[in-house]
């Protein structure tokens, strides 16, 4: 079981799809997070389609190449609460890792304002820049719906908003270089993160944060992953 935290009470999740990182440059969302929080410059994600890469943010593998498993595996999801609010439409299935990873603290109702854990904040297809011809500029606004409703003053805590985008599509494709960016309430100071990091790094943070020994099955066999924790706070 978790002994508190090291450095936020709260984490609120954003994740986006299939965009690689010099296709947001101009969004607001990318303005944003780099006038108020971290932008990591060389991110990227692990695999090719999304259910691999959305199990490996939260548990640090990607277990298989299906869309969704539906079988228990360990992950941080297991030892704190963790909940999935359909913030933009429900997410589908393979977006929607604490169902895949059958987390065993996965809870059924929540408020933000109250809720300490894993506040993974869903959006379907049409609103997380998956699919339609105005895919990214949907999304950017909801994004900026997300966060412009966060404040020190509406929480109970200390608290990380995290967004990160599933895989790249595009020039990016083989690289899959994505955006990825926190911002938060101890965070003051902005600032760029040029070192390596993949999804299994946002793992391992999930771990670190709340005190609990990770699993061996996070490192697999052939990733780069070096277990370095993923940034120092504040």
């Amino acid at each position: 079981m978790s002994n508190g935290t090291k450095w936020f009470d709260t984490l609120i999740l954003l994740v986006l799809e299939n965009h690689g990182w010099s296709q947001v440059q101009n969004t607001e969302f990318f303005k944003w997070f780099s006038q108020t929080g971290a932008v990591f410059s060389s991110w990227n994600a692990v695999y090719h389609p999304s259910g691999p890469n959305y199990r490996s943010l939260i548990s640090g593998n990607y277990w298989s190449c299906n869309e969704f498993d539906g079988i228990h595996r360990p992950n941080p999801g297991d030892l704190v609460p963790c909940y999935v609010e359909a913030f933009k439409g429900h997410p589908a299935e393979r977006h929607n890792p604490f169902a895949d990873l059958r987390s065993e603290k996965l809870q059924t109702e929540a408020s933000l304002s109250t809720f300490q854990g894993i506040f993974y904040r869903g959006m379907d297809d049409q609103n997380d820049a998956h699919s339609g011809p105005d895919a990214l500029s949907r999304a950017d606004g909801n994004v900026m719906h997300a966060v412009s409703s966060v404040a020190p003053s509406s929480m109970n805590g200390r608290y990380l908003i995290f967004l990160v985008f599933d895989e790249a599509y595009g020039v990016e494709y083989s690289s899959n270089h994505v955006f990825a960016a926190m911002a938060g309430s101890m965070i003051t100071t902005p600032r760029i993160v040029h070192s390596a990091m993949t999804h299994y790094n946002f793992a391992r943070l999930l771990y670190d944060n709340w005190n609990v020994e990770a699993p061996p099955e996070m490192v697999p066999q052939g990733n780069t992953y070096s277990g370095q924790p993923l940034w120092q706070l504040p």
